[in-house]
């Protein structure tokens, strides 16, 4: 009785009944498209920052990945974070010593903490031991390794020296991809100039913390350069290592420093210790910091001889990848550079400062 009053109702006026409906239809497909699109949307841009925006390696709670709730966090970060290898030692202990397995690298990253090893260094060395023996150290093979580092077994005395050393010990010194005996980080000099020649001017070897080109080269910060070319990188890796000089001085970290500019830091410092500073004041302090370790250096005999990238980067090209070649480094350009370099820093040809640059150093 009640459902025939209504549908009797509904139509005494069939245009207004219309309408309503209409409309209410309408309403209801605007309503499920705005919350479909609001949904796609969302979850297209949680697939973009999951997939596309962070590292290939990942690690979720386990029930995350069946329906991507974003409340399914873990639990204890923490313990997950403390055993997470960085950028160099996945490198490294990963493709360097063609190495697929996770987990073997996690364990020798562990081992190298636990023991205090550096892991550039130790991976490296291992991998040059691969290379000339003409075999592969991956999985528990490389573990192994990693532990006879720190014992007197199997390989343990020539992996402890180091790559340039157990290099030359096996009769093959070209194979140690150091300079001044410090293993080279992950950042191939080839694909990056700035690099290449900061490895070289750095004081204590193959360190990319003495200067850091890769931003400008990589990064494109502050100022883009090409990074297949050495034009204008001996003066940017000149104030690179005067300014990482004056953040080491005063205990900032690198990492801050990209979120920072020196004149901050000399305001700061200023506020610290009461004596005023600024930006042209750091820089100086910087030069004469990095410039007495080279003469440290010369003191101990080295020389532009040891201001080299080992010879297989002037002879051998490097990973090609989509539209990019990396070719091997032209020996004429990289002396080019290293001569302006000299000049910059007040050094002679032979990479020992000049007499002009030590009095003014006070000696």
């Amino acid at each position: 009785m009640i459902w025939s009053i209504a549908w009797k109702n509904i139509w005494r006026n069939k245009k207004r009944s219309l309408v309503v409906i209409v409309a209410v239809a309408l309403g209801i497909i605007a309503g499920v498209f705005i919350i479909g699109f609001v949904e796609g949307w969302s979850k297209q841009r949680l697939d973009d920052a999951v997939y596309n925006e962070v590292s290939h390696i990942q690690i979720h709670n386990n029930e995350y990945l069946k329906n991507e709730e974003t409340s399914l966090t873990i639990n204890d970060p923490g313990r997950i974070t403390a055993i997470i290898p960085e950028f160099e030692t996945l490198s490294h202990f990963g493709a360097l010593n063609e190495n697929a397995d996770l987990s073997s690298i996690i364990e020798a990253n562990t081992i190298c903490n636990e023991i205090g090893v550096d892991t550039i260094t130790a991976a490296s060395t291992i991998a040059c031991l691969a290379e000339i023996r003409q075999q592969q150290y991956t999985g528990r093979a490389l573990t192994d390794k990693v532990r006879e580092i720190c014992s007197s077994q199997g390989d343990g005395d020539l992996l402890r020296a180091g790559s340039a050393v157990l290099a030359q010990e096996l009769g093959a010194p070209e194979k140690s991809m150091s300079v001044k005996s410090l293993e080279m980080p992950a950042y191939d000099p080839r694909g990056a100039y700035g690099m290449a020649l900061a490895y070289c001017t750095s004081t204590r070897g193959a360190c990319h913390l003495r200067a850091y080109p890769i931003t400008h080269e990589i990064l494109r910060k502050p100022v883009s350069t090409d990074r297949f070319s050495f034009s204008g990188k001996a003066r940017i890796i000149k104030i690179a290592e005067d300014l990482n000089a004056v953040i080491d001085t005063i205990g900032a970290c690198k990492f801050a420093f990209l979120g920072a500019s020196l004149e901050e830091y000399a305001k700061g410092l200023s506020a610290v210790t009461g004596f005023r500073y600024d930006t042209h004041d750091l820089l100086g302090i910087g030069d004469d910091i990095y410039t007495l370790e080279r003469y440290i250096n010369t003191l101990r005999g080295f020389t532009r001889k040891d201001d080299c990238l080992p010879g297989r980067f002037f002879t051998e090209a490097g990973s090609h990848g989509p539209g990019i070649e990396i070719h091997p480094i032209d020996k004429q350009a990289f002396a080019e550079a290293l001569d302006r370099y000299y000049r910059i820093r007040g050094c002679n040809a032979d990479g020992t400062l000049t007499q002009d640059r030590l009095g003014k150093l006070g000696i």
